[in-house]
């Protein structure tokens, strides 16, 4: 696989984890304590650094890992 597929790979997933981190933000708007949207929003910034980092997006990854401390100190 080339690089620019692999990016794509990594553009369409990551599209569709924002689609799912929107949703879970207004669900945790409505409900503050519900860990299991924490936990889910959590995971998914996750995945997304970490898939960054696989691919070479050093500012990406950089950025979800800054998300991951702030999602951990809310926890």
């Amino acid at each position: 696989m080339t690089a620019n597929e692999y990016l794509r790979m990594y553009l369409d997933e990551t599209g569709e984890f924002l689609e799912s981190l929107g949703q879970l933000l207004l669900a945790l708007e409505k409900a503050p304590t519900s860990s299991a949207s924490l936990d889910e929003i959590f995971r998914i910034v996750h995945t997304i650094k970490g898939s960054a980092a696989v691919i070479e997006l050093a500012e990406v990854s950089e950025a979800a890992h800054q998300m991951e401390s702030l999602l951990s100190a809310w926890r």
